[in-house]
């Protein structure tokens, strides 16, 4: 299993970068970002080009939300990890995270064998937003030691805060972030 890292130096660069848009919701969007990435990094043994994706990936995954200031935040969050990449010169990988940034929030298995890590993305966030029902094969003392590491501060409360426009003007239709 992997050890509890904070920090991340990754992590704290690229969230330190949106302090300001992420506002009061900071601490409780950091500890989202770290114990999702904890839960991928346990999920898979990852190289260092592999552990860099997930981070920056999870950096980057909800950020729209708060950027755009929109519950269809999917586009505006790989949009951000995108210009990114762009700019450390990482553009190969772009095609990868935006798979994983895109596809977190898919029902389904995402199956494509050229991105295996879009999968282990899906299930280590799906563990952090089930607040740890969904354990994705990880165990259970390991998950209670994340968030106790990691509190919530607020972080699923805020989540429906944000999107209970969208579920009162669209009660039948499942929000915008949500793939098959």
């Amino acid at each position: 299993m992997t050890a509890i890292e904070d920090p991340i130096p990754l992590l704290e660069d690229l969230l330190g970068s949106y302090r300001a848009e992420l506002g009061a919701d900071f601490p409780g969007y950091r500890n989202h970002v770290y114990r999702m990435a904890h839960f991928c990094l346990a999920l898979r043994r990852c190289d260092d080009t592999e552990r860099r994706k997930i981070l920056t990936a999870a950096a980057f995954h909800d950020l729209g939300i708060w950027v755009n200031r929109t519950v269809d935040y999917l586009p505006p969050s790989v949009a951000l990890a995108e210009a990114y990449l762009q700019r450390t010169g990482r553009q190969d990988w772009i095609p990868e995270i935006r798979s994983m940034i895109d596809m977190h929030h898919k029902i389904r298995r995402y199956a494509d064998p050229r991105y295996p890590l879009v999968e282990v993305f899906r299930r280590g966030d799906l563990v952090d937003f089930s607040l740890g029902l969904v354990s994705g094969g990880l165990p259970r003392a390991f998950i209670r030691d994340v968030k106790a590491r990691f509190p919530n501060a607020g972080f699923h409360a805020r989540l429906v805060q944000l999107a209970r426009g969208w579920f009162a003007r669209h009660p039948l239709r499942p929000p915008p972030f949500v793939k098959w």
